[in-house]
């Protein structure tokens, strides 16, 4: 992260929401080397919980990466559903989803960025790589200068 007198005021914060172990560690890592604070979050109803909290751990996030598909072992829930939650962020701390998903179907990528405008940009999973980190980086990049110009 490019660090100046702006991003030194308020350090960046995101929530990370993914339930494959593997996937959350990628996400973390690539974040917390970005100098991003990250709270971590495998389940939709600890996610519920936190998006919907007042606790001031919870809040001013400047993104949140969003897996489409959790808890698939009962039978999965639609994270789609999460985005109407991430809307009161968005509107009160400014704060943009990343989508990043398996299951990144057309349909569901312009449902999101059609009904919500907090989405900047949607990530489809694949084995990570050099691929996925670039581009994912990128976007952590162009989110956390808006961000913070905005302040």
């Amino acid at each position: 992260m490019i660090e100046n007198d702006e991003t030194r005021k308020r350090k960046a914060k995101a929530l990370v929401i993914e339930d494959n172990s593997m996937w959350l560690k990628t996400i973390t890592k690539l974040l917390k080397k970005e100098g991003y604070d990250v709270v971590q979050v495998d389940s939709k109803d600890v996610a519920r919980d936190i998006l919907g909290s007042d606790d001031e751990r919870y809040q001013d996030f400047t993104l949140i990466t969003l897996d489409l598909r959790l808890d698939e072992h009962k039978g999965g829930f639609e994270g789609m559903d999460l985005l109407g939650l991430t809307d009161r962020r968005w509107k009160e701390d400014g704060t943009s989803v990343i989508i990043i998903t398996a299951y990144g179907w057309v349909e569901q990528a312009q449902e999101a960025f059609k009904n919500f405008p907090q989405v900047y940009d949607f990530i489809p999973k694949s084995e990570p790589g050099v691929d996925f980190y670039n581009y994912f980086l990128k976007i952590v990049r162009e989110i956390t200068r808006e961000y913070f110009k905005s302040e």
